[in-house]
């Protein structure tokens, strides 16, 4: 397969105005140790004050990218969670069926470790949940 380059935008929202700023340049860092992806040019937008809203800020993280596997820029997409991303090259893509079963199992992989996670995380609020009541019921007594 040729390489594929794509165009990644990450946004960033907190406060102070500092910190997003660094969030932004610390995820440039990351992006360019990631394995099997070459960073070849970034922008970091200068954070700037959300309209109406006290104190927080946005910015963004614009880079290109190269990698050789489109299982890389998938890993980022889940990583990064991109607010837009646009394929450079190649125009065409094609497959063979073991490639598209490959990206498919790997997706798959991904999304069950995201439904633990979340399984997980209701059962706990559901436990806390209870348990918070149990307190407010001895607290009655």
């Amino acid at each position: 397969m040729d390489k594929i380059r794509a165009q990644l935008i990450m946004e960033v929202l907190g406060t102070p105005k500092d910190y997003v700023q660094e969030v932004l340049e610390n995820l440039r860092k990351e992006i360019e140790k990631e394995n099997g992806v070459n960073l070849i040019s970034f922008n970091i937008g200068e954070a700037k004050e959300i309209q109406d809203s006290k104190d927080f800020f946005t910015g963004f993280l614009d880079v290109e990218i190269e990698t050789e596997k489109l299982e890389f820029l998938l890993g980022m997409c889940f990583k990064y969670m991109p607010a837009h991303i646009d394929l450079i090259y190649p125009e065409k893509i094609h497959f063979t069926n073991s490639q598209i079963a490959e990206l498919l199992n790997y997706l798959v992989t991904r999304l069950h470790g995201y439904d633990e996670v979340a399984r997980i995380l209701q059962l706990e609020n559901e436990k806390l949940g209870k348990e918070i009541g149990n307190l407010r019921e001895e607290k009655k007594l």
